[in-house]
């Protein structure tokens, strides 16, 4: 080359440096070490109760629906989820507090009791069916507990074990029972109201009064027509004794001011501002306002005492739709106001619910137990008991819930070689099934099955051949969840429980189940016979929770295991031996172990107590990447297809679901440097020929063996292109910027 030839170059490339340079290395040049994580949702706390200490204002509670009880004690400004020791049954109906320290809760099999602020638990009154409702009577001290399917309860003696005693709701007319309550109050000494079920009355209405303490009942609403369900009652903190509202399903809102004797729909018709959703979901009485909220459209209304022609005025910041209001607490002078809501936590009001806002610091993310980039790149996610399962299709910017059959935690989600079609394990309701991306879910087997699903797997290459890791050993449909056998035999002891499932990728009759208490079954023939791996294989003795098995899915034969001890084993037989690897710097288990299929080398664990790690060697050393995460308890990590360096997904414990991109440090390595294409140790003018040739005239791109990036990807966009030209001229004659290491991601 002439030194003309080499002058011209040089001037190009300095005028190209400046018109682009300094845009082009900000933006492709600030490749992060760390991940930045960013929390995306989805924010679904179940709250259907709400209550506030009367002796301390700034101490609160709020009753989630699958997460037991959450407390603050600044009034509301930030919450903390209580150990809730001693609640064996966390879907909590309602929260009653009597004191700062004296609480009780309805679930959904009963009445629990705490002395210690929300603490420790006491189950103190036992129900056939859930617990929908609880008041006190501070005059008579006389508690209550309304149940939807198991009548009332009161005690007279503080509400401990064997203390409580049925009250009948009888009809004094018809004689029949209303045995389904949904809403208790107290206006008096010994006087309560109780609303239920329509369907348990044969004619007048579903709103019961007791003046003697709940012995005895009279029907309030025979001949006045409003025959609904009463799902909530309010009683005016001016006029206790005369003045109530009660909301009905589908009637809206009626108030009484003689107690109960007449009645009148409220919902304004005729006035400026109708209620805008007669469905109504509770109801709330202040000293200047009645206030409603429905479950159709989700809003929150108020409407003045004594007010005849404005009618309801709709709350702002409310969540509305697929959430709505499940319940609402106001301070004596009325103008505080806490919503607990069906999907979107505590949203909280300091001007008489005219505005809201979210009040959900420490409470709101999901469990997230397994994540599934699915098809089209829609992110479904698998979710704790009462969250179900959410899927988005922008990367968490908005959630959608699925059509799931259960309440139940969804522990584990599969995809199938069908664009579409989806399997989830779910704790107590077996395997569910999705064909359309995980919008809508159906039981596949409710009999044969054992349904209590800690881990599925599918056949690479199918959507019919899945295995499901049960309470009970493994079973398997080949039919897509038609019918399904047991595989057990006489190999898998029974009751043997599985916690982690994988098929491999490059042979989809061999098998790995993790166990709780038993170390590894595997299988070479798809089920038909089994064989225990354990301290023969390699294992350590301590290490016989087995909590993830995960294929190399570039590798063939290589697979790792992650134990609830924090060791990490690797296998280059398809799980027939074991070597120990690692132990990560946590004594918290390994629930999650993903490998880069672009870069076999980096591996990615997530822990239960001790965050993300991450190893760049193959598992032998690994590093802390957690960095600011909020939540160290993970249950599971995923890759975006496009790799790490796109984004991590990590599913925590409290707080949903987090994201970031992740790019390993750069590290000494024998690979030559991208751009230094001649391989003379320097990035030069030939090199920027070098590269011409390859981005625009069709030359070969340079590849060593054993480095993963080619030279002339200097910017690691998986194609060697302009802009690769512009970084090698920018290099070349400024002097501004240096090629990324080609050992990196």
């Amino acid at each position: 080359m002439s030194v003309r030839e080499l002058a011209l170059i040089r001037i190009l490339g300095r005028a190209a440096t400046v018109l682009i340079f300094t845009i082009i290395t900000n933006v492709l040049l600030t490749q992060p070490v760390t991940a930045a994580w960013v929390g995306v949702g989805p924010q679904n706390k179940v709250i259907e109760a709400v209550a506030v200490a009367p002796d301390n204002a700034l101490v609160r509670f709020a009753g989630a629906f699958g997460w037991g009880i959450f407390k603050s004690t600044n009034g509301g400004v930030t919450w903390s989820a209580m150990p809730n020791t001693g609640m064996t049954n966390a879907y909590i109906r309602a929260v009653l507090a009597l004191s700062s320290t004296d609480v009780f809760v309805g679930t959904n099999d009963g009445v629990y009791h705490s002395v210690d602020g929300g603490s420790s638990w006491t189950f103190v009154l036992p129900t056939l069916f859930s617990v929908r409702s609880l008041a006190y009577d501070p005059l008579s001290v006389r508690l209550y507990a309304g149940t939807y399917g198991d009548d009332l309860y009161y005690s007279t003696t503080g509400g401990g074990v064997g203390t409580w005693t049925k009250s009948i709701v009888l009809d004094d007319t018809s004689a029949v029972v209303m045995h389904h309550i949904r809403s208790v109050a107290v206006y008096g000494r010994d006087s309560v109201y109780v609303g239920g079920s329509i369907a348990d009355v044969a004619s007048g209405g579903a709103l019961f009064v007791s003046r003697n303490g709940g012995v005895g009942w009279s029907q309030v609403q025979r001949g006045k027509g409003i025959r609904g369900s009463v799902v909530g009652i309010a009683i005016s903190p001016n006029n206790p004794d005369s003045s109530l509202i009660i909301g009905i399903v589908k009637l809206g809102v009626y108030k009484s001011t003689d107690g109960g004797i007449s009645w009148l729909g409220i919902d304004g018709p005729s006035t400026v501002h109708p209620i805008g959703d007669t469905n109504i979901s509770c109801v709330a009485f202040t000293p200047a306002y009645r206030m409603a909220a429905g479950d159709s459209t989700g809003g929150f209304y108020r409407r003045a005492l004594g007010d005849t022609t404005l009618g309801w005025w709709p709350a702002t910041g409310v969540p509305l739709m697929p959430a709505f209001p499940t319940s609402a607490w106001s301070n004596a002078a009325g103008m505080e106001l806490m919503l607990g809501t069906d999907g979107k936590g505590v949203y909280r009001s300091t001007d008489s619910g005219a505005t809201f806002a979210v009040s959900n610091s420490g409470m709101m993310g999901t469990a997230v137990r397994q994540i599934l980039i699915a098809s089209a790149g829609r992110i479904v996610v698998a979710t704790g008991f009462g969250d179900k399962i959410w899927y988005t299709d922008n990367g968490g910017t908005t959630w959608a819930q699925a059509a799931v059959p259960t309440s139940n935690s969804i522990d584990d989600l599969a995809a199938t070689s069908v664009p579409g079609t989806l399997y989830a394990g779910s704790y107590a309701a077996g395997v569910l099934k999705s064909t359309d991306n995980g919008q809508t879910w159906v039981n596949t087997d409710t009999t044969v099955i054992n349904r209590f699903v800690r881990a599925v797997a599918v056949a690479p290459g199918s959507a019919t051949v899945a295995y499901a890791g049960t309470a009970n050993g493994v079973f398997k449909t080949i039919n897509g969840g038609a019918s399904w056998v047991s595989t057990n035999g006489v190999y898998i002891p029974p009751s043997t429980a599985v916690h982690s499932l994988a098929v491999s990728p490059f042979a989809s009759n061999t098998v790995l189940a993790g166990t709780d208490s038993s170390y590894l079954y595997r299988t070479i023939d798809g089920g038909a016979t089994w064989s225990h791996v354990a301290t023969a294989a390699g294992f350590h003795a301590n290490d016989i929770f087995i909590r993830t098995v995960d294929f190399d899915p570039a590798t063939s034969g290589r697979v790792y295991a992650g134990c609830d001890s924090g060791h990490v084993y690797i296998s280059s037989d398809n799980g027939a031996t074991w070597t120990y690897l690692a132990t990560l710097a946590t004594v918290n288990s390994v629930r999650q172990i993903r490998i880069d299929p672009a870069h076999p080398s980096h591996l990615f664990a997530a822990t239960f107590g001790g965050g993300v790690f991450a190893s760049q060697d193959g598992g032998a050393t690994w590093a802390n990447i957690s960095g600011a995460l909020p939540d160290s308890q993970l249950y599971t990590l995923t890759l975006d297809p496009a790799g790490p360096s796109t984004n991590v997904y990590l599913g925590t414990r409290g707080h949903g679901l987090y994201k970031g991109p992740y790019t390993f440090p750069i590290a000494g390595c024998s690979c030559p440097s991208q751009g230094d294409l001649n391989g003379d140790t320097s990035i030069d003018v030939f090199d920027v020929i070098a590269v011409i040739g390859v981005a625009f005239s069709g030359n070969p791109d340079i590849q060593d063996p054993q480095c993963p990036i080619s030279r002339g990807d200097v910017n690691n966009d998986v194609s060697t292109d302009v802009f690769d030209v512009i970084y090698l001229i920018a290099t070349a004659f400024s002097g501004g910027a240096s090629p990324i290491n080609p050992c990196g991601p």
